[in-house]
């Protein structure tokens, strides 16, 4: 008689006992950032679907750097679906992933403020460049921009794509 596989083994009454009673990670805290009017427009659209606490965030400007960080001398004021205004330095504490979301053909500067603003912090970054019939040069443009400042950057071809890659990202 042959003994019982592992697998057979782990389903039995007395091997449950060891397995965890609650789920195995909990939700990220994202925060989303329309760099642009056009992002802007695409995040406003998204937002109103059912996240998992993802916040989203429209780039406003620039202000006085945040005390204490001599590596980042500015910050960014953004706003948020309510039209309030908060700043990057105050929505970092806390997040795993920043989402920048840039429309091709734009060249967002400020994305290195968030970049080494998330890296100062450790917090994962990704750029999502939508393309939606932009031109190569005009896609180019804005991955030059962004490449430096992201960990993970991709290409999307419309707002539809944005919103898959922001739910495989568990926003």
């Amino acid at each position: 008689m042959s003994s019982p596989s592992d697998c057979a083994r782990a389903a039995t009454a007395e091997e449950a006992r060891y397995r965890v009673d609650y789920p195995n990670s909990k939700p990220r805290t994202s925060k989303i950032v329309a760099m642009d009017d056009r992002a802007a427009a695409i995040t406003r659209d998204l937002e109103t679907a059912s996240w998992n606490g993802a916040r989203f965030l429209s780039l406003i400007g620039r202000t006085k750097g945040v005390q204490g960080l001599d590596s980042i001398p500015l910050d960014l004021d953004l706003r948020d679906r309510s039209g309030a205004v908060a700043r990057l330095s105050k929505e970092l504490p806390g997040a795993d992933v920043v989402v920048m979301i840039a429309s091709a053909g734009e060249s967002p500067a400020d994305a290195g403020i968030v970049g080494r603003s998330c890296a100062a912090r450790g917090i994962m970054t990704t750029g999502i460049i939508v393309e939606a019939g932009a031109s190569a040069e005009e896609v180019e443009l804005t991955l030059e921009t962004l490449r430096p400042n992201a960990r993970m950057l991709v290409v999307a071809s419309d707002a539809d794509y944005v919103a898959e890659m922001l739910t495989a990202l568990r926003a």
